[in-house]
């Protein structure tokens, strides 16, 4: 019987060490998605920044001018992509933190289970030891 609340408390207390890393995970993917959205926010304010060129301008001005406009569209089209991969990656550790979270409380509860078996076992022993019958609840002594 000792032996099977050992193995219930290893079993428990592994299972509270994969929800911490379920939680860390989960953490640092919120984290990237927070980082992510603040660079696609910079980006867009970078780009409304710009204004046209008004007046006289020469070929070579007009060609920096959408050489540079072209690449933060494509900077922000591989931002979005990789924003929205993130929070793909974010809505899945939340899943498994709460898969985690369930198999915890599972084992810790087996763990509590068979630590009152193992208390009553015992005190049936003592009663029968010591031969009094045992108390029942709401009965006085």
């Amino acid at each position: 019987m000792t032996q099977k609340l050992a193995r219930r408390k290893r079993i428990a207390k592994v299972r509270h060490v994969q929800h911490l890393q379920a939680q860390n995970e989960l953490m640092r993917a919120q984290g990237r998605v927070n980082s992510l959205s603040a660079s696609v926010d910079r980006l867009t304010e970078i780009q409304s920044s710009l204004k046209p060129v008004t007046g006289r301008v020469n070929g070579a001005a007009m060609a920096n001018a959408g050489e540079l406009m072209l690449r933060l569209d494509t900077a922000y089209k591989d931002l979005t992509a990789m924003l929205d991969q993130a929070q793909t990656v974010v809505e899945r550790q939340r899943q498994k933190k709460i898969h985690t979270k369930i198999q915890h409380e599972t084992a810790k509860k087996l763990h509590d289970a068979v630590k009152e078996e193992i208390q009553k076992t015992q005190e049936r022993r003592l009663m029968t030891i010591t031969g009094q019958r045992p108390i029942k609840r709401g009965e006085a002594l």
